[in-house]
C-alpha cells in the first residue's frame, strides 16, 4: 500500500517503535497520524522528539484501550476530523508476566477490538474503501521461548487472527499483515527482569538474556520503508497462504 496521503492509527505510539513508525510514516507521505496511548506517556518523550506534534499532521488521542468505549469514542474520532482512516497499526503491548489479566487485555484483546473497529469502519462488506490492519507482534510468536511463556501465548494468538484472516480479504478488502521484529531495545526490554516468572531459572535468564541479539527500536520501522527488518524478523501476510521472511545478509 502507498502511503502518501493516508490516515494512519497507532496505538501504543507515544515511544519505542510506535514513535519511530510515526515518524518514518510522516516522512513518507502519510496525511495524518493519530496516535492512542496512556495519558501520561507524553511525558516520557524527549523535548527534541516534541517536534512530530508541532504539525497538525500528527496528534494524541490519550486513553486506556484495553476499555472498549474509550478506544471507540477515540477512534470515531479520527473518523470524525479526517472523514477516513486507510490503515490501523496495533502496536502497543506489554511484557508482565506476573499480571495476566492485563497481559491479556493489552496484547489480545485490544488488538482484536481495534482491528473489528477497523474492519468495521475500513471493510468493502462494511460500503468501506478497504485498508491495512498491521500488528505489530514479535519473534516470540513464531517460535517459544520458556523465558516468557504467557508473553509468548498473546503473541501466538494474534499469528492465529492474522492467518485466520486470510480468506476473507476478497469480502473485506482489508489485508491483515503481523510484523514480527526480533528483540527491540525499548522500555519493554529494560523493564525486563522485573516482570518474570518465578519459577525462571538462572540458566534460562543467562541464555537468552546474554546471547539474543538486540536491535535498536528504529530498526522495526524498516518495514514501513520498504526494507528488510533484520536477520531474526519476519512478516506474516493474512491475504497470501504463508509467511514472508526477510533477511539482511
Amino acid at each position: 500500500m502507498n502511503i502518501e496521503g493516508k490516515v494512519v492509527i497507532i496505538t501504543g505510539g507515544m515511544g519505542g517503535m510506535g514513535y519511530e513508525t510515526a515518524k518514518a510514516l510522516l516522512k513518507n507521505g502519510a496525511k495524518f497520524i493519530a496516535i492512542f496511548d496512556l495519558p501520561g506517556s507524553a511525558d516520557e518523550i524527549d523535548s527534541s522528539s516534541k517536534g512530530l506534534f508541532a504539525t497538525e499532521r500528527a496528534k494524541f488521542f490519550p486513553g486506556d484501550i484495553s476499555i472498549d468505549s474509550t478506544l471507540k469514542n477515540n477512534f470515531d474520532r479520527v473518523v470524525n476530523d479526517q472523514g477516513c482512516v486507510d490503515i490501523v497499526i496495533n502496536n502497543a503491548g506489554i511484557i508482565n508476566e506476573q499480571n495476566i489479566q492485563l497481559l491479556v487485555d493489552l496484547n489480545v484483546k485490544a488488538v482484536l477490538s481495534c482491528s473489528l473497529l477497523a474492519l468495521t469502519h475500513m471493510g468493502k462488506h462494511k460500503g468501506g474503501h478497504g485498508g491495512l490492519i498491521v500488528n505489530v507482534n514479535a519473534i516470540l510468536g513464531l517460535t517459544d521461548c520458556p523465558l516468557l511463556p504467557f508473553y509468548s501465548a498473546t503473541k501466538h494468538a494474534i499469528i492465529g487472527f492474522t492467518r485466520c484472516m486470510k480468506n476473507n480479504f476478497n469480502s473485506t478488502g482489508v489485508r491483515v499483515v503481523s510484523i514480527c521484529p526480533g528483540v527491540t531495545k525499548t522500555n519493554l526490554f529494560r523493564k525486563l527482569p522485573e516482570n518474570l516468572c518465578d519459577f525462571i531459572s538462572d540458566t534460562i535468564k543467562e541464555k537468552v538474556l546474554t546471547e539474543v541479539p538486540v536491535q535498536s527500536d528504529s530498526s522495526g520501522t524498516s518495514a514501513y520503508k520498504r526494507e528488510p527488518i533484520s536477520n531474526l524478523d519476519a512478516q506474516y501476510d493474512s491475504s497470501k497462504r504463508e509467511p514472508k521472511h526477510t533477511y539482511n545478509e
